[in-house]
């Protein structure tokens, strides 16, 4: 009722002030109506026009000003084309609407006009300019113009130029804007700080901040937001989470770093204390129930908390749904994973190549590889990671044949693989056991640069393996310039499995005389060597070193040492670590078995 007051009173004084014949008060008192009041601004702007007034850059600017905040660029642009001698202000608005729509065609055009007409740029023209570019060439533009009219050492220019170079991939630029800037202040080590951040760089992200914070520049939420991604260890997570509790920046201060925090914790794999921050958040958003739906510990509660943002007539975006997809991969959740499906369809969401993805590897995971298929070929527009879901779910049932067929497609439209390609196919080769495709995978690989992966050069180790070519798994590893665990652990696997168990206990005892690093896994790929081998005296060297080295509550080492003392006779031995190991070691309970 109270609004509705207000605006009968705004209407009275329109009403009033058209009888006066004071256009210019009318029709500038009509923009504070709502926005459904275009109709009547467009009324009193004709009665304006035909009463002779003139419209001059203050009122214009006005216009303009609130027709940009409503979207309404058109009708915004033409106040600018009936204007008398639009001044810089006038242009600049205009161009900031443009440019916070994303639509540089407008925003370069506009820039060039107010040039021909002699208006000198200020700083607001050039920070629009820099936000309006969408493309790495458009950000090159702005820049040589900012260096030609001397605007390039500016601050807020410079963190705008950082930002777009960065969220371009361009890394080298930014941090040549950022070197050469003469005036830095917190937006701009805030702006180099997430721009190593959305380009994986997180240890150079979190230098600059350590950086920023040393030479006390002010930290916000921004900076702290932008560093909180880089990190993937628990201890540095909570140590800036303290941080920022200590500046009150959390708890209902700031919605987007509560998100963050949530997110890391989520990342480091701290799902409790994710929850815990979701809990505190006094009124979520979309963004926060996402979390929360990714934090959730299994897919039953990931449906249950989507369900409930789904009743709340929250808007849902594609990060909610690839999280509550990504959870249900499994037959149980066929009839919820088709419902989403569906909803997914209905918002126009199945179209958003992400989504298309999640969707494919949830029913290939799920068994479901028709579904995948339908989802998959009925996509408008699919990137490297459509190809590898669509490889890995054919992989993962199965079919092996069609998971080459697409991988082949694939390099026919000439898109170029991925690491994640390679090892989804090498997974199917190996299926296969045909050294010969083995083969052309891998000399793919070496075309493409991608031998220097650990993750690939092991799928080859086990590859080769499986296919029974045992030279070649010894020549990929022999090849590998720097050996690691990873690389350790698939030779000794393929080696195990082939039967070739002194070879594999060897293998291990030269690489522990070389001082590499060894985890409870390796020493369950060589107690089992051992169990194979009946080696009961290997057997106990071996579970001595594993003692030493704080390996006796592992998992894997207690039910690897069971199988092994049964497999030798050794009951007693096997018992003893049987009473000692924890209750929930299922292998441990089997081997005893």
């Amino acid at each position: 009722m109270k609004r509705l007051r207000l605006a009968n009173t705004h209407f009275s004084r329109i009403k009033t002030l058209i009888f006066q014949n004071s256009y210019p008060q009318a029709l500038k008192s009509s923009l504070t109506l709502s926005s459904s009041s275009h109709l009547l601004t467009d009324q009193i702007y004709a009665l304006f026009i035909k009463s002779g007034n003139i419209l001059d850059s203050y009122l214009s600017t006005a216009l303009i000003s609130h027709f940009s905040k409503l979207n309404d660029l058109s009708r915004a642009f033409t106040f600018l084309l009936d204007t008398y001698n639009p001044d810089i202000i006038t242009y600049n608005t205009l161009i900031s609407g443009f440019a916070r729509c994303s639509q540089p065609g407008p925003v370069f055009e506009l820039f060039n006009d107010l040039r021909h007409l002699g208006l000198v740029p200020d700083e607001f023209t050039f920070s629009s300019l820099i936000k309006g570019c969408c493309s790495l060439g458009e950000n090159w533009v702005a820049h040589g113009v900012c260096l030609r009219l001397g605007f390039e050492s500016r601050a807020f220019i410079v963190s705008g130029l950082i930002e777009n170079y960065t969220k371009n991939g361009d890394v080298g630029s930014a941090e040549r804007c950022f070197k050469e800037c003469f005036c830095v202040d917190n937006v701009v080590y805030t702006a180099m700080v997430c721009g190593y951040v959305w380009n994986g760089e997180f240890e150079k992200g979190k230098e600059v901040f350590v950086e920023m914070r040393g030479l006390g520049f002010e930290l916000n939420e921004f900076s702290i937001t932008g560093v909180i991604g880089a990190v993937f260890d628990i201890k540095e997570g909570e140590q800036i989470h303290g941080f920022a509790i200590k500046m009150g920046l959390l708890y209902g201060c700031s919605l987007h770093l509560n998100n963050a925090v949530m997110s890391m914790y989520s990342r480091c794999g701290s799902k409790a204390d994710a929850i815990n921050m979701f809990d505190e958040i006094p009124e979520p958003d979309v963004v926060s129930w996402t979390e929360r739906i990714g934090a959730a510990c299994d897919g039953e509660k990931s449906l249950e908390y989507f369900r409930v943002l789904h009743s709340m007539g929250s808007d849902i975006n594609e990060y909610t749904l690839i999280n509550v997809i990504s959870a249900i991969g499994r037959v149980k959740f066929l009839k919820a994973a088709k419902q989403i499906q569906a909803l997914c369809h209905k918002t126009g969401y199945l179209q958003v190549v992400s989504v298309g993805n999640a969707l494919v590897s949830m029913f290939g995971k799920s068994g479901h590889l028709h579904d995948a298929r339908l989802i998959f070929y009925n996509m408008s527009h699919r990137d490297s990671v459509s190809w590898n879901s669509m490889i890995s779910a054919c992989s993962e049932n199965g079919f092996v044949n069609e998971a080459l067929e697409v991988f082949s497609h694939m390099c026919d439209i000439a898109l170029q693989p991925t690491i994640y390609t390679l090892i989804s196919i090498l997974e199917a080769v190996s299926n296969l056991k045909c050294t010969k495709r083995a083969m052309q995978i891998h000399s793919h690989a070496i075309k493409c640069g991608f031998m220097v992966d650990d993750s690939l050069a092991s799928s080859l180790i086990i590859t080769y393996g499986r296919c029974n070519n045992m030279d070649e798994s010894k020549k990929v590893f022999s090849e590998i310039n720097e050996v690691n665990l990873v690389h350790v652990k698939a030779m000794m696997t393929i080696l195990v499995n082939s039967g070739r168990y002194a070879d594999a206990l060897n293998f291990f005892l030269t690489l522990w005389r070389s001082c590499l690093e060894v985890d409870g896994k390796t020493f369950g790929i060589v107690f089992k060597a051992c169990g194979a081998m009946t080696d009961i005296e290997q057997g106990r060297t071996i579970h001595s070193l594993s003692l030493k080295y704080g390996f006796d509550q592992d998992s894997f080492v207690e039910s690897a040492l069971i199988d092994l003392y049964c497999k030798c006779g050794n009951i007693g031995d096997a018992e003893k670590i049987f009473k000692s190991m924890s209750t929930d070691n299922l292998a441990g309970w089997n081997a005893m078995g």
